[in-house]
């Protein structure tokens, strides 16, 4: 259970029951539902009597979802197409929900905008302290060229539609931190136009009020109807359902990754059964990254593969994992195109050619692994040291879990992280560590291949020569 409810978030989800139900027929209480504080300050859905399967945890008819061909049907709408007519559909709605978030008497949807987060949920992509977390791993490229794409195409917009009219679209209303807050609540909850049949006026995907507040769980048990009617969660049937005051929750994507979950919602998670590591760089002898990227790329068509400089980037079709224990086949075939120009053929391979492999494989992990600056600094002297977290007490003093204690005993060269207290910060870190931990996993697995291999290899070549002197007894 969250903290209590303030009495301003109060108001505002009173004012947001009363507005379902009133102007869409959706009563929380007939759905066994309430709004209030998570533990993590927003609002949450918490169920209010028993939930069992095939009960409905939320519905919002069509007419009640929010969408860019909503608002093209407004006043506010016709006065933006009058200046960019061609605008899409996405920013259009961005717009919308900029300027209705301050309209009460104007906007219909003004008690669902006054509900949404009242900060950009997907702050860590500007904020420095986060992005310190991300270097050496590709969302500090993917999340600066957002920024980069965002900041050009708010200039653009807001700057023509401020040119024609200066006094309705004011720069302090609808600044860059305003945009930013629009698109990433957007980004963070709307749903798939594509789930709905009856969506090819809309012009973007849509925001379904209630739906969207619930929180994200990777075992939530739960069935999402899309149909003319509208939208609708339920509990599937052999659910286990809810009991009173328990959130309920819902999930997001299946088989989601932190990466994903990350860029697209603003937070990660340690226990996340599906997170990987699909994105591994090797940096090659220059002058040799095209001739070898080209032979990559002959070789496996099916593997998504790149150039910077003298650095080339792979896309696994299947990422790594913690729980990879032996290297995937088409890591082992990418890494010996990549290094020697020929391909690693499993059945042929040599020991000593496994171990070559393992060895260039190890290499390049470790490599990554040294460019996430946030692990690499203050580094113990093992190769792939343990990793103790260390997270703040509402004291703000720092406390070590048993666990953590057992893995500092067991190995006194454990790197210590300290996890940050802002909840933007925290998401990029344990998105880091995870991937951190990944990588450190598949070079262990690397190495000890490279030396089984090699080992096994000396014991072909002590066998050859054993049958070598044996047939030349023989014959003499």
């Amino acid at each position: 259970m969250g903290p209590p409810d303030s009495p301003a978030i109060a108001a505002k989800v009173q004012s947001f029951k009363e507005w379902l139900k009133n102007s869409f027929s959706v009563d929380l209480e007939d759905l066994g539902l309430t709004l209030r504080c998570d533990q993590f300050g927003g609002i949450g859905v918490f169920a209010c009597r028993r939930l069992g399967p095939g009960d409905l945890l939320g519905r919002i008819p069509l007419e009640a979802i929010l969408h860019a061909g909503q608002v093209r049907k407004s006043s506010f709408g016709a006065k933006v197409l009058a200046v960019i007519p061609d605008i899409p559909g996405e920013e259009l709605l961005w717009l919308y929900m900029i300027w209705g978030r301050e309209e009460p008497e104007l906007c219909g949807w003004y008690p669902y905008l006054q509900i949404l987060p009242p900060s950009d949920p997907l702050s860590w992509y500007s904020d420095e302290e986060s992005l310190q977390w991300l270097v050496g791993t590709p969302m500090l490229q993917e999340a600066q060229q957002a920024v980069t794409e965002q900041v050009e195409r708010h200039l653009n917009v807001v700057g023509r539609l401020q040119k024609a009219d200066p006094a309705f679209f004011t720069s302090h209303r609808f600044s860059l931190e305003a945009w930013r807050w629009a698109r990433s609540c957007y980004v963070s909850r709307a749903f798939d136009r594509l789930a709905f049949a009856t969506s090819g006026d809309w012009d973007s995907d849509g925001l379904c009020p209630l739906l969207d507040s619930l929180n994200h769980r990777n075992d939530a048990e739960v069935e999402a109807r899309f149909d003319q009617n509208g939208a609708r969660l339920q509990l599937p049937t052999g659910a286990v359902g809810y009991q009173v005051g328990d959130e309920v929750h819902h999930l997001y994507q299946r088989n989601c990754a932190n990466s994903s979950l990350l860029f697209h919602y603003g937070f990660a998670s340690f226990k996340n059964p599906n997170d990987s590591v699909r994105e591994l760089k090797f940096h090659l002898i220059p002058g040799t990254v095209s001739q070898r990227l080209s032979v990559l790329n002959t070789t496996m068509p099916e593997l998504e593969a790149s150039s910077a400089g003298d650095v080339v980037c792979i896309h696994l079709t299947q990422g790594l994992t913690l729980q990879t224990t032996e290297l995937p086949l088409q890591l082992l075939r990418a890494a010996s195109l990549l290094r020697s120009g020929r391909d690693f053929e499993e059945q042929h391979a040599s020991c000593m050619d496994k171990a070559r492999v393992c060895h260039w494989l190890t290499s390049a992990l470790c490599k990554m692994l040294d460019k996430m600056q946030a692990f690499s600094k203050g580094a113990g002297p093992a190769r792939f040291p343990a990793m103790v977290l260390l997270r703040r007490g509402r004291l703000g003093r720092f406390a070590f879990s048993e666990r953590a204690r057992q893995i500092q005993a067991a190995s006194p060269t454990a790197r210590v992280v300290v996890l940050p207290q802002s909840a933007a910060s925290q998401a990029t870190a344990i998105y880091a560590i995870t991937a951190y931990c990944i990588l450190r996993k598949a070079a262990h697995v690397a190495e000890d291949s490279a030396e089984m291999a090699l080992l096994a290899a000396r014991m072909e070549r002590r066998q050859q020569r054993e049958t070598s002197a044996a047939s030349d007894a023989e014959s003499a």
